[in-house]
């Protein structure tokens, strides 16, 4: 599967990745160990793919915004998934946010 501009695994790391429901999503790398990757998955959606995210704009919470979709999005505040399926899945590296002391207790 083809992979674009992805930087080593990094905690604070954001991707777009494309979803089931043909819309863009934004992940957040919350931390990582050998087997698995802990992410953070908004309910921002966009049926164009970012190429870069303010991450002050990133909710977890439903919006107006969403009612418009076909698709009600959720989020997550830390999603386990198996290390390897995360880097085979075709992502698009959008930058680096820390991660927070917040996200961190949520995750918990």
């Amino acid at each position: 599967m083809k992979k674009s501009n992805q930087p080593r695994l990094r905690s604070g790391g954001l991707y777009a990745s494309k979803g089931e429901d043909k819309l863009w999503r934004v992940l957040k790398v919350l931390a990582y160990d050998k087997s698995t990757v802990y992410l953070r998955l908004y309910t921002n959606r966009f049926k164009r793919r970012p190429v870069s995210i303010d991450p002050a704009e990133l909710t977890l919470a439903m919006t107006v915004e969403h009612l418009k979709l076909d698709v009600i999005p959720i989020g997550v505040g830390c999603l386990p998934v198996d290390r390897a399926s995360f880097v085979a899945e075709e992502k698009y590296y959008l930058g680096h946010a820390p991660v927070t002391e917040a996200e961190i207790k949520e995750s918990a």
